[in-house]
């Protein structure tokens, strides 16, 4: 994850859409996963520290993980109540396919015979 200091400083709430617990009696839709983010950067470092913090940290020049293998995700602000009320409606946020609640995407899984 890059943290970019101006935005991160602070604590945070994030959220990441269907990448949470898989949701009751549907084991392939996801919840949203939410992640609290408490960052402290320092107001100054003591130059004699520097080394061993670089000893210590990954360096800028870190292998970037193979894109077949790596899975990108995006943040984004959202308030936890609001999803919940949401996914209660059955309106819940990337779930454009589902008809309503209790209801699956793409129909039923097996042909009727």
């Amino acid at each position: 994850m890059e943290v970019i200091q101006p935005l991160a400083e602070g604590a945070g709430l994030k959220a990441l859409k269907d990448e949470g617990m898989p949701t009751i009696r549907h084991p392939f839709i996801f919840g949203t996963l939410f992640l609290i983010l408490n960052i402290k950067f320092p107001d100054e470092v003591d130059a004699t520290l520097i080394p061993r913090l670089r000893e210590a940290l990954p360096g800028p020049g870190r292998e970037v993980p193979n894109a077949s293998t790596a899975k990108v995700c995006f943040f984004e602000d959202m308030d936890p109540m609001a999803s919940v009320s949401s996914e209660r409606q059955g309106g819940a946020p990337g779930r454009e396919g589902v008809d309503g609640p209790g209801q699956l995407p793409h129909g039923p899984g097996c042909p009727h015979q």
